[in-house]
């Protein structure tokens, strides 16, 4: 609204205010119970009470705003007291740097009873935002980045010059590429440093730098030359770390953390001086490049929300309101800029040339290597400043540096998308090895820079403790000569193997190149071992542990259960192009869990077993005594499920000519079922026919197409299954679209096999399934389809079954009585008829397979 203040006053709804200055103004009122639109914060302490009044009976939860759009003058009647003359004069920020504040503190109490908010003014839309200072990650991060321990600093140094700019894309690719082109824009910003970035870049499983934000990251850093530092993100998985550390100049950042910091901090007492951090983002890339770049300390205390009572674990400590305990690569990725920043700052300070790739040079070369980590998780090691500091000394003084290129054999899901299919910069097979095999890999050599004569540079390894990689000891380069580098592999055990090969040279300053080799040796599950295998383990404290396992083809269900004595051990469970399968949990009761994949895809699986509990809680037996903690026992066993259901042909059939009310008379057969992998307790159980949709449909390359079904109450499933031609690759998603906005429910966008995805229990209404061309070779393909939603409504295939104990290979016959309802589909729907497989863990029921009978239905 448009308010003319006269005398001092103005009146807009129905009261008067006492202005600032006479003149014309908008005003508006910001409301305190939609203060956080995005509910973003309303679990952490804000509860929609901006000023900390509680909001008492009676009192107005409305806060007059008033704009002078010509000056660019912002008041807030901050105290509701329809005055504005005793409020501050606020403005953009980027131009006022000043802060408001809502409430009013009480000196006596701890918890301050005040927020305080910035100005953002959008001219083009004449609006006002007022930014309130809750945003509690990003105060943790600008914490562990310039946060203070008293003249020392945290890296017991100061950086006087130095200017660094946190990103925080707000969840948003446009907040990930504009704040990052703005900060770059910036003359006076030496460092850019990134909040995160995970829900922008996590989805692109290519993992190869092509990604936009990548891409955008790079040319900043060419362009305006600012060191770019992002954390790797918080997966721990294998080749898991996001696209957007792949820039040059972009230095990726993993977590650290020292024996000490677990003691103060957690009250545990653990092994090592140098450890992982319990979380964080492990390498390679999906074309083989060695990340992350290095490791940096976290988990320390940082800054917090000051409304809110401290971070604090019973029995160990209690932090005042405003710090916590904070972690992840999130707090490692700030503390590992502010100590760039010391580098920049003292290059100035003593004359000496530092950019963004010079920094890179000095602090991948320096890093400090920590034996007992593997390569993929520490890549070059711990971020060392003084070792960084020497080099970029050795450079000032005309120390040479090489550019040598690689080229190696890449096999992962997607690596048929690079663009080499199956190439690429670093040595990384996922699958393919077994334990006892042995073969020879090339990695090709270019050394593009330097001398112009032949440069024989000298062969090492790290972390190549089981001695699964060997190579000459020597390499002799040629300029823009390409050589062929043979690499032996010989796994001697399952599981992920990993170092780094590195060439020296007496003439370069830090070594010259570096890559990663990586190979996985997965535990096979075949009939030789009955498609099962169990192990026995003990988890490190605090700690995790991954195991790899093959799956093959024609497997159903994977079942993966793990069981444990005293102390509870955590399970996650990871599909082949490094997402997290998070459904299929089977609550078993007792000490140990189930989880089962429905229809897993064909490839190497990871299964990963965590005991962090002591990072939240604090056992004081233990950390009496003198002793690290011990590794916590588990035993995980992982099993491959195929039931296959067939109807006896020859089978009796019984007549029903009842009146069934519209439902078709069927009769009743016996069906087989067949147990082609692993042992399992279960049995075959009745199931509600299914209304489905086929189609066989031609599909262009990067053509989508939208199918439509009702979702009836009472439904217990529906699936969605698509088979296309080997070599090319469909995408399914299924989406939600029962409320007002349509959500992503399910996805199965494997790029190898036929895509299958059931939802259990789905909500009423409607829903709708994508099939997306993801690669599709020109010219077209086609493609068969099939969704089925199951409702008893539609009739039932009942079955006479016991659960008992099958054998692999147990072949057994259960009587099904069917009846259908054909009415009751639509258009282009028809019945479908099935019998569902289940197995039992204790009374919990999970799903095997699901055949379908069409015989059953007497044709129809």
């Amino acid at each position: 609204d448009m308010v003319e203040a006269v005398g001092g006053t103005f009146t807009h709804r129905d009261s008067t205010y006492l202005a600032p200055r006479d003149g014309v103004f908008r005003v508006a009122m910001f409301d305190e119970a939609k203060a956080d639109t995005l509910g973003t914060f309303g679990d952490r302490g804000l509860d929609h009470d901006v000023n900390r009044d509680s909001n008492p009976e009676g009192s107005t939860r409305l806060f007059a705003v008033l704009w002078d759009e010509n000056a660019g003058d912002v008041w807030v009647d901050t105290d509701q007291d329809r005055d504005f003359t005793d409020e501050d004069t606020l403005g953009e920020y980027n131009d006022r740097p000043t802060f408001g504040v809502f409430g009013t503190d009480d000196p006596d109490t701890p918890v301050r009873e005040s927020i305080g908010f910035a100005v953002e003014i959008d001219e083009d839309n004449r609006k006002v935002a007022l930014n309130l200072g809750v945003a509690s990650h990003a105060s943790l991060v600008v914490g562990a980045a310039v946060g203070s321990r008293g003249e020392e600093g945290r890296f017991d140094g100061m950086a006087p010059g130095a200017q660094l700019a946190s990103v925080s894309e707000g969840g948003s690719s446009y907040g990930q590429t504009e704040a990052t082109i703005l900060a770059a824009r910036h003359d006076q910003v030496d460092i850019i440093y990134f909040e995160q970035s995970s829900n922008i870049t996590h989805a692109y499983l290519l993992r190869d730098g092509r990604l936009v934000p990548s891409v955008i990251g790079e040319r900043l850093v060419e362009r305006y030359g600012p060191s770019i530092v992002s954390p790797t993100h918080n997966f721990p998985v294998l080749g898991a770390i996001d696209d957007i550390v792949m820039g040059k100049g972009v230095i990726g950042i993993g977590g650290h953390e020292s024996k000490e910091n677990f003691f103060l901090n957690h009250g545990v007492r653990v092994e090592y001086d140098d450890n992982l951090l319990i979380t964080g983002g492990y390498g390679p890339m999906g074309d083989g490049s060695l990340k992350p770049d290095v490791i940096s300390p976290s988990n320390y205390v940082s800054t917090w929300l000051g409304f809110q009572e401290g971070r604090a674990i019973p029995g160990l400590f209690q932090l005042p309101p405003g710090y916590t305990i904070a972690g992840g690569t999130s707090t490692a990725t700030p503390t590992a800029a502010g100590s760039i920043a010391m580098l920049y700052s003292a290059a100035r300070q003593a004359g000496i040339p530092a950019d963004a790739h010079r920094m890179k040079y000095a602090v991948t070369r320096s890093a400090r290597w920590v034996p007992h980590i593997g390569a993929y998780k520490q890549g070059n090691g711990v971020i060392n400043v003084g070792g960084a500091w020497e080099i970029l000394n050795e450079l000032a003084e005309g120390g040479l540096t090489v550019d040598i290129e690689a080229r190696a054999s890449v096999r992962t899901p997607y690596s048929h998308m690079l663009p080499t299919p199956h190439e690429g910069v670093g040595l990384y097979e996922r699958s393919g090895w077994e334990v006892g095999d042995r073969e020879e890999r090339i990695i090709t050599l270019t050394r593009t820079s330097g001398p112009s004569s032949a440069m024989t540079f000298d062969v090492s390894w790290a972390g190549n403790g089981h001695g699964t990689f060997s190579a000459p000891l020597s390499a002799p380069l040629p300029l823009n000569t390409t050589v062929d580098f043979p690499v032996t592999v010989a796994p001697t055990e399952p599981g992920v193997h990993t170092a780094h090969l590195t060439l020296e040279h007496e003439a370069v300053t830090g070594y010259a190149f570096r890559t990663l080799a990586t190979v996985v040796a997965a535990e096979k599950l075949t009939a030789r071992n009955g498609y099962t295998v169990s192990k026995e383990t003990k988890v490190p404290r605090p700690g995790m542990q991954s195991f790899f396992f093959d799956v093959p083809e024609g497997v159903t269900g994977l079942k993966v259960d793990v069981t444990w004595e005293e102390r509870e051990v955590a399970l996650a469970v990871v599909r082949p192009d490094t997402r997290y399968h998070r459904a299929g949990t089977v609550e078993g009761g007792g000490a140990g869990i189930t989880q089962v994949v429905t229809d897993p895809t064909p490839g190497t699986w990871e299964i990963r077993l965590s005991d962090i509990a002591d990072t939240r809680t604090f056992d004081w037996e233990q950390a009496e005594k003198d002793e690290p903690v011990p590794p916590t026992p588990a035993t995980l066993t992982v099993s491959a499920l195929a039931a296959e259901v067939a109807v006896v042909s020859d089978g009796p059939m019984v007549a029903d000519n009842g009146d069934n009310g519209g439902a078709h008379p069927t009769g009743t057969h016996q069906v087989w079922i067949t147990n082609r992998m692993a042992e399992f307790t279960g049995a075959a159980v009745s199931t509600p026919v299914g209304s489905a949709r086929r189609e066989t449909r031609p599909i262009q390359p990067r053509e989508q197409h939208v199918y439509e079904m009702e979702v009836l109450p009472g439904s217990p499933a529906l699936m969605v299954r698509t088979a296309s031609p080997a070599g090319t690759d469909l995408d399914v998603y299924v989406f939600d679209c029962t409320e007002d906005d349509c959500t992503a429910a399910r996805v199965d966008g494997d790029p190898v096999g036929n895509e299958s995805v059931i939802v259990d229990d789905p909500a009423a209404g409607m829903w709708k399934v994508v099939v997306d061309a993801a690669d599709v070779p020109e010219g077209g393909t086609d493609y068969d389809y099939l969704d089925v939603v199951f409702n008893a409504a539609y009739g039932m295939v009942s079955t006479v079954d016991v659960p008992q104990e099958r054998a692999r290979g147990a072949r057994w016959t259960a009587a099904a009585h069917s009846w259908i309802a054909p009415s009751a589909h639509g258009e282009g729907r028809e019945p479908y008829l099935a019998v569902r497989v289940e197995g039992r863990k204790g009374n919990v029921p999970y799903w095997i397979s699901v055949g379908e009978v069409s015989g059953l239905g007497g044709g129809h």
